[in-house]
């Protein structure tokens, strides 16, 4: 990932909202920790949504407008798609970052 950089007197210094590696070269920042939960919530959500949408769809769960509409199986699909993609992002991230962090014996 290339950093923005912008020329400054004393050299080179990142430009407003740049996060800049910490020591080792890893990255910790606040903002991308919540992005990482914000992603695996919002996955989550999303599937469990979807499965519902997949039940209604199919007519398994009755007592709805979208019961027996084989429309909103499609789009529970689609959903569980989404969310499945967004959980693999944010698993894939906390991974990476578990890896990146120093040893605790060293």
């Amino acid at each position: 990932m290339r950093e923005r950089f912008r020329p400054s007197r004393g050299g080179w210094v990142p430009l407003r909202g740049a996060t800049v590696p910490a020591k080792g070269g890893r990255r910790d920042t606040l903002g991308s920790e919540l992005t990482m939960w914000t992603r695996g919530i919002a996955g989550a959500l999303l599937c469990a949504v979807g499965a519902v949408w997949i039940a209604q769809g199919t007519n398994v769960l009755h007592g709805s407008g979208m019961s027996g509409h084989g429309l909103y199986a499609v789009l529970g699909v689609v959903l569980v798609a989404i969310g499945l993609a967004l959980l693999a992002w944010a698993w894939r991230v906390r991974r990476d970052r578990l890896a990146n962090m120093p040893d605790a014996d060293s």
